[in-house]
C-alpha cells in the first residue's frame, strides 16, 4: 500500500503518529512516501527508529484498546524531496497554508514511476480501522477519490466570495466540493492527464487569490475527474464527534476509518479541545517522542495567557456594565421621583377642580 505524506521537519513527530496508526490497522506492507523540502537522512532514521519503538512497545492491552492487527506490517520509508522554487512566488503561503500544501499537486513529477496508486493523508490524521477498502476502491476511470466536504452540498453558501465565484458555477452543475485531506490518486491516469503546470495555470487565472489554495485548485481542475465519497467514514472531523455525541471509545465501534484534527491540534493548546483527541494521544503513547509531546503540550497549556486575557476582558466589560448599571439605576430613581411628583401634582390639581 502506497501512502504519501507532505511534511517538514517540524511535523515529523506528528507524521510519525499518523504512520503508527496505519501500522496498527493494516495487514498490507506500507510504503510511506514522505514529500518534503528540508528533511535529511538523520530525520528518516529517527522516524524509522520511532516506528521500531512503537512496534516493540505494543503490549497486549494496547493492542486490544487500539484494535490493532495481530501481525504488524512492514513499513518502508521513502524520502521525496520537493523543489519549492517550482511554486510561484505569488502563491498564497501563510502560517496556516505552508508551502507543503502544494506538494500534493506535484505528485506526477515527484513520485517514482512504479507508484501506480497512492493514498495521500494529511499529517493531522490517524486511522482507527483499516483503509484497505478505500485504497483498493474502483475509481471507474476517475483519476482521484476524495471525501465530500464536511459542509456537504451547502458548502458554497458558507464560502468566501472568491470561492463562490471560482467554484459556484461548477457546484450549480451538480459537482460536489471535496476536502483535500484524504486523496486517492490513480497515478497512471494522473500522469497522462495532468502536471503541476495545470494547477499553476489555474492559480494564475484566478490572480493567485484562492482561499484554500490546494483544495480550491484540486476542485477547480479535477472537479469532473473525482469520485466523491462520504466524509463520515474516511475524513471524520474530531470536533464532529462532540456534536454527534460520539466518544473516543465509541469511534472504535463505528465504521469510521480516519479521524481528522483540522484547525487546533491535539498536541498544542492554541484552541478548543475535544474528547476524541484521546485517540490521537493513545496512539502517540507508542512513540518514543511521547514524553516530549506531553511536556510541550503541558508547557503550552501552563504558559497560555489567553485565559488570563479573556478574564481581563470579561472583568473590564463587567466593570463597564456595572458602571452603566449604576447610571441607569440612578436615572431610574430620578425618573421614579419625577413620576411621584407628577402624580402628586395631578392629584393636587384634581382636588382644586
Amino acid at each position: 500500500m502506497n501512502i504519501a505524506l507532505c511534511l517538514n521537519k517540524k511535523y515529523i513527530p506528528y507524521a510519525t503518529v499518523t504512520v503508527i496508526s496505519l501500522m496498527l490497522h493494516e495487514t498490507e506492507d506500507l510504503d510511506i512516501y514522505m514529500v518534503h523540502q528540508d528533511m535529511d537522512d538523520a530525520d528518516i532514521k529517527k522516524m524509522s527508529a520511532s516506528l521500531g519503538y512503537a512496534r516493540k512497545h505494543l503490549t497486549a492491552d494496547k493492542r486490544r484498546n487500539l484494535s490493532a492487527v495481530s501481525i504488524l506490517p512492514e513499513v518502508r520509508l521513502h524520502s521525496v524531496k520537493a523543489d519549492v522554487s517550482e511554486i510561484p512566488a505569488e502563491a498564497p503561503v501563510t502560517n496556516n497554508w505552508t508551502a507543503e500544501i502544494y506538494f500534493r499537486l506535484m505528485f506526477t513529477e515527484l513520485l517514482p514511476p512504479e507508484v501506480d496508486r497512492v493514498l495521500y493523508m494529511d499529517c493531522d490524521m490517524v486511522t482507527v480501522h483499516s483503509v484497505s477498502q478505500l485504497y483498493h476502491t474502483d475509481l471507474g476511470g476517475k483519476l482521484l477519490c476524495a471525501c465530500i466536504d464536511v459542509r456537504g452540498d451547502k458548502a458554497i453558501e458558507k464560502m468566501q466570495p472568491m470561492q463562490q465565484k471560482m467554484l459556484g458555477p461548477l457546484m450549480q452543475k451538480g459537482y460536489h466540493y471535496f476536502n483535500s485531506g484524504v486523496l486517492l490518486f490513480d497515478m497512471n491516469v494522473m500522469r497522462e492527464r495532468h502536471s503541476f503546470d495545470d494547477y499553476v495555470k489555474a492559480l494564475k487565472d484566478w490572480d493567485y487569490k484562492v482561499v484554500a489554495p490546494d483544495q480550491d485548485l484540486l476542485n477547480y481542475v479535477n472537479y469532473a475527474e473525482t469520485k466523491v465519497i462520504d466524509w463520515k467514514r474516511y475524513n471524520f472531523f474530531a470536533r464532529n464527534a462532540a456534536t454527534c455525541g460520539i466518544t473516543s471509545t465509541d469511534i472504535y465501534d463505528t465504521d469510521i476509518c480516519i479521524v481528522h484534527f483540522p484547525g487546533p491540534k491535539p498536541w498544542n493548546n492554541t484552541g478548543d479541545h475535544y474528547e476524541a483527541e484521546l485517540i490521537w494521544w493513545d496512539i502517540a503513547s507508542l512513540s518514543d517522542d511521547y514524553q516530549r509531546l506531553l511536556y510541550d503540550f503541558m508547557h503550552s497549556a501552563l504558559t497560555d495567557t489567553r485565559l488570563t486575557r479573556l478574564v481581563e476582558r470579561i472583568t473590564f466589560q463587567w466593570d463597564m456594565i456595572s458602571d452603566e448599571n449604576k447610571k441607569l439605576k440612578s436615572q431610574n430613581e430620578e425618573l421614579q421621583s419625577m413620576c411621584r411628583r407628577l402624580t402628586e401634582l395631578v392629584e393636587s390639581l384634581a382636588k382644586k377642580t
